[in-house]
C-alpha cells in the first residue's frame, strides 16, 4: 500500500529524515507494523471508494490467477520431468566398474543390469521416449 505516493513500508526508514530520532522511529515503525497486520482485515471490509478499486483491478487479478495456474500446470509437468530423469539417472548410477570388471571375466554369464547401461535410455533402434525428448526440448528452451 502506498500513502502519499511512498509506500507505507518506507516509513521504517523515516530516521533518515532531519528531525526523526530512534524514539519517534521506534513509534512510527510500530505504527506500521500494526497498520500492516490489519490490513488484510481492513481489505475484507467495505470502505469508500472500494468498489472502483475493484473493478479498476479486476482484469489484471483475473489476468494474474489464469498466470498462475498455467504456471501451476507447468510445474506440475517440469516436477514430472524432473521425477522421471532422476529415476533413469539414480538406475545408472547404481551400475558400478565391478559390474562391467565381472562382466568381462565371465562373458558367458550375462548381466542384464549392464547390458541396459551400455545401451542406455533406450536402444538405438528404438525411438527416443517421449519423457526424454520432452525434456531435451525444455532444456533447449532454458537456453534461449
Amino acid at each position: 500500500p502506498t500513502l502519499y505516493k511512498i509506500k507505507v513500508a518506507s516509513l521504517h526508514h523515516a530516521s533518515r529524515m532531519p528531525g526523526i530520532g530512534e524514539k519517534k522511529q521506534v513509534a512510527i515503525s510500530k505504527w506500521v507494523r500494526g497498520y500492516e497486520a490489519r490490513l488484510p482485515a481492513l481489505r475484507q471490509q467495505n470502505f469508500p471508494g472500494k468498489r472502483p478499486i475493484q473493478q479498476k483491478y479486476a482484469h489484471q487479478k483475473s489476468m494474474q490467477k489464469k498466470k498462475i495456474h498455467k504456471l501451476e500446470a507447468q510445474k506440475i509437468l517440469l516436477d514430472k520431468r524432473v521425477s522421471r530423469l532422476q529415476q533413469e539417472y539414480a538406475w545408472l548410477k547404481q551400475i558400478r566398474e565391478k559390474d562391467f570388471v565381472v562382466m568381462l571375466h565371465n562373458p558367458e554369464k550375462s548381466s542384464p543390469q549392464v547390458d541396459r547401461f551400455i545401451q542406455g535410455v533406450f536402444a538405438e533402434w528404438e525411438p527416443m521416449p517421449m519423457w526424454l525428448v520432452d525434456a531435451l526440448a525444455a532444456q533447449n528452451e532454458t537456453r534461449k
